[in-house]
């Protein structure tokens, strides 16, 4: 049976390189910082992409794994031939959680190695990868089986905390592969209900939590977080939210902003082929479905699904979006835009409108009417 292990390729042996490598494993945070410093002039100083895959794996060392994917992404595109830059992009969309974009790069070395030996690779990583995250045949069907096994338990009166805690891990697990309009939601409510037959189990709440930071549109996380307070002080969750503090929660959201924005780009990419256009547009779709009150990133989302010709997808993202309340002059000039692709005058017009209500400045209102006239003369 195929086993998944991330394992970046070195594309060539240099004693230098590694001792720089093993620096940033095992050495102080100052010493990792100067040996990635070194691995980045080098690679920016003669240019060879054998450089620029040290430097790749020094930034996934280093936890940098979307600088760590620009890097390899930039060796592939420079060479499409290079299965060992390829089937390390595929590791960095590993570490990044970017399913359908590491199976399609795996897939790729699988077909289309150069080798055997990186075809047989290519065909056992991507093996791996999909039994490691549970995506084989046998994985789905056993999962359904306790999915149904686990509903007609948690609806009986003898159910325990435990049986519902199972259920909703499963749920949210399988939403986070593949996203489903209901899967999140069903797994909120299950723990909702969960934890009004057992109000003193802290795992519940602790779950139960986690799903209102994604998602809260009731605002009951605060009562959550009070209940859990009382029911376990000590909770790991408490320390963490604590720990963490408001720097981190906007580094994080900066950082998936940022994941949203290069999938956007990639999506609607004219340099990069149908399938990975496919695989971005899937990535996106799976990030605003974790994040459906990121209304930003449903936007890019929409705006990526219309360009695409996806039109009826696009304006079902649209609706959702109209129906939020926001009085920004960015929110509705761009949700204007997508209405018109879609097609839909009548709502891009008042959305457009919107937008030169809502403008901050001359600039703003101008670019609202430019916008106007430009969509009109494509009529």
């Amino acid at each position: 049976m195929a086993e998944f292990a991330a394992v970046f390729l070195r594309s060539r042996d240099d004693p230098d390189i590694e001792r720089l490598l093993v620096r940033i494993r095992k050495g102080s945070e100052l010493e990792r910082q100067q040996a990635l410093a070194a691995l980045t002039a080098r690679a920016q100083g003669r240019g060879d992409p054998h450089d620029w895959n040290a430097l790749g794996i020094g930034l996934h060392e280093c936890g940098d794994h979307q600088r760590a994917a620009e890097v390899f992404r930039m060796l592939v595109e420079h060479d499409p031939r290079a299965d060992v830059f390829r089937l390390n992009l595929a590791m960095a969309f590993s570490q990044l959680e970017q399913i359908q974009l590491c199976r399609l790069e795996l897939q790729h070395v699988a077909e289309h190695g150069s080798t055997e030996e990186l075809r047989r690779v290519g065909r056992a990583q991507l093996e791996g990868y999909e039994r490691f995250l549970g995506l084989t045949d046998e994985d789905r069907r056993l999962a359904e089986l306790q999915l149904h096994a686990l509903r007609e338990v948690t609806e009986g009166s003898g159910a325990s905390a435990d049986d519902v805690a199972a259920l909703a891990r499963l749920l949210l697990r399988r939403e986070r592969l593949e996203p489903t309009a209901d899967g999140f939601a069903e797994a909120v409510e299950a723990l909702e209900h969960g934890t009004e037959r057992f109000p003193d189990h802290a795992p519940l709440l602790e779950l139960l939590i986690a799903c209102y930071l994604r998602s809260d549109p009731q605002k009951r996380l605060t009562a959550a977080i009070e209940r859990l307070q009382r029911v376990d002080p000590h909770s790991e969750a408490l320390r963490v939210m604590r720990d963490l503090g408001d720097e981190s929660a906007r580094e994080f959201s900066r950082a998936l902003d940022a994941q949203a924005s290069r999938l956007f780009s990639t999506a609607l990419s004219p340099d990069a082929d149908e399938p990975t256009r496919g695989a971005a547009l899937d990535e996106l779709e799976r990030l605003v479905s974790f994040y459906p009150e990121a209304h930003h990133r449903r936007l890019q989302y929409a705006f990526a699904l219309a360009a695409s010709g996806q039109r009826a997808e696009a304006l079902e993202q649209a609706a959702q979006l109209a129906a939020t309340p926001d009085d920004s002059h960015e929110f509705h000039f761009n949700l204007g835009q997508i209405f018109w692709l879609c097609d839909d005058d009548a709502s891009g017009r008042h959305h457009l409108n919107e937008a030169f209500r809502f403008a901050a400045n001359d600039q703003e209102r101008e670019d609202v009417e430019e916008r106007i006239a430009y969509l009109e003369a494509g009529e």
